[in-house]
């Protein structure tokens, strides 16, 4: 069976702007996505999400575990 991750962020400095840069505003992108691929229908999905931290870069733990499931050290 497939895996698929989801990674979500937003930070302090995203958190004045619409709901389009909201964490349930990706995740439900992120999912309208994969339902629209008949071939990940029976795939399970994992989501990693980092709110509040910058991407300027990986020190999040978010993005941390998706990177040492994937056997990556940034």
């Amino acid at each position: 069976m497939e895996t698929i991750a989801l990674y979500m962020r937003i930070s302090n400095e995203d958190s004045y702007t619409e709901e389009s840069g909201s964490i349930s505003h990706q995740r439900d992108l992120l999912y309208h996505y994969i339902r629209s691929h008949k071939e990940w229908k029976e795939a399970s999905v994992v989501e990693f999400c980092d709110d509040g931290y910058s991407g300027m870069n990986f020190h999040r733990p978010g993005i941390q575990k998706l990177l040492s499931l994937a056997g990556k050290e940034i």
